[in-house]
């Protein structure tokens, strides 16, 4: 006897989930991000849920921002620079390892709780519509991530 299946739930991707927990892509106008310097001739942000080469403006998550700390919003972009050294998506020092910038990336998530489910949603964001379908260094990152910490959501 065939199995009857009801409807098919929509699939959990970062996108729906980025539209009730990201913060709005920055529109290109403001002079300056988190660290106060100039944000690079007004380009508007691309989508904050996919695979991106430019670093972020701000943290991913709302709540970090409506939380006002800006320490730990400095800590979240310091991370995700390390998460695009880690992957090969910016230039790095030719004699760095790539492993060596797993400190960097994760323990502001082990000072910071509120860091991990950023930490998370920064490496899946650069899984999701990767020109690199191979990205075997992100797949590592999200296991390295399970093993240094868990995600709150």
């Amino acid at each position: 006897m065939p199995l009857i299946c009801g409807p098919f739930p929509q699939p959990h991707t970062l996108e729906r989930f980025s539209s009730t927990n990201f913060r709005l892509p920055e529109d290109g106008n403001r002079p300056s991000d988190v660290f106060g310097a100039y944000n690079g001739g007004g380009s508007p942000e691309p989508e904050l849920w996919r695979h991106s080469f430019e670093p972020l403006r701000a943290p991913l998550l709302k709540r970090i921002s409506e939380q006002g700390n800006e320490t730990i919003a400095r800590e979240s972009l310091i991370s995700y620079s390390f998460i695009l050294k880690y992957m090969g998506d910016c230039v790095s020092h030719p004699q760095q390892f790539y492993l060596e910038y797993t400190d960097y990336i994760f323990t502001p998530a082990l000072k910071y709780e509120i860091l991990r489910d950023e930490i998370y949603c920064q490496l899946i964001k650069q899984l999701t519509d990767n020109p690199n379908p191979l990205s075997e260094r992100t797949w590592l990152g999200i296991n390295l991530a399970l093993y240094w910490t868990f995600p709150s959501i």
